[in-house]
């Protein structure tokens, strides 16, 4: 798969983009479960924020992709972390209407 070719490859899982962007938060945003395990196996850091300080835990909550959150969780996620707006994962899940997040 392109991902482990890439590593395999010496591409820098935690290396972001312009704004901030890491893969890990790239894939998280689209619900791609198999990509994110890949991702944290190959050492992603769970707690790695963009630009505006937003994690992959926080874009997982807000869209609700419960199986990120969980994996995000077990890969230690720092569940009180916030952005620049003062937002936690909790309250952007809460304020997209995800509440069983």
């Amino acid at each position: 798969d392109i991902l482990m070719m890439l590593v395999s490859r010496g591409a820098k899982v935690n290396d972001p983009e312009e704004h901030g962007i890491t893969p890990l938060l790239a894939v998280t945003q689209r619900g791609k479960v198999g990509e994110v395990d890949q991702l944290l196996n190959f050492g992603a850091d769970a707690n790695q924020a963009d630009a505006e300080g937003s994690t992959a835990l926080m874009r997982a909550a807000q869209s609700g992709h419960k199986a990120i959150v969980q994996r995000l969780l077990s890969a230690g996620c720092d569940v009180n972390k916030i952005d620049e707006y003062n937002r936690s994962a909790r309250d952007r899940a809460m304020a997209a209407d995800k509440v069983d997040i």
